[in-house]
Parts: structure tokens; sequence; C-alpha cells
């Protein structure tokens, strides 16, 4: 993957309206399932974690993500 694209994306990621409604889309259908905040969630291409983030805040304490982007899980680290 192209290292500065994959730098943009993930500014991007935070802030974009696209990404900001599939987040509150996907935090929205979690929330409907009545999960406990024991459950366990995997986020699958989980990017720079701004889903995972969301997830805390929602009180979720055992959320897990993987992405095959080196920086990706490094972006998701400093943020989750």
């Amino acid at each position: 993957m192209d290292k500065l694209w994959e730098q943009n994306y993930h500014q991007q990621e935070e802030k974009f309206w696209w990404s900001i409604a599939r987040r509150e889309i996907t935090l929205s259908l979690i929330s409907k399932l009545k999960l406990s905040n024991k459950a366990h969630i995997l986020d699958i291409g989980c990017l720079a974690g701004c889903l995972i983030q969301g997830l805390y805040k929602k009180g979720f304490k055992n959320v897990y993500g993987v992405d095959i982007s080196e920086q990706s899980i490094v972006q998701c680290k400093k943020r989750a």
C-alpha cells in the first residue's frame, strides 16, 4: 500500500463525513444488540482505531482490532 496515501487516509478517517457516518451506523447497530460491556468485539480492518475508540467510550472493555497495515496498527495503538 502507498504509505503517503495511507497516511492521508488515517488523517481523514477521524473527520471525513463518510467515515463518521459509517462509524455511527456501526455503533448504533452494536447498541441495538444490547451486548454486555464485557462482550468480546473484533474490528477486522480496524485502520487507525476510530471505531475501537468509540466502543471504549460506549463502555465496552474487550475490544480488539486487526489490520494488515503495520502503520494502521501503530496508529490504532496510539489511539486506543
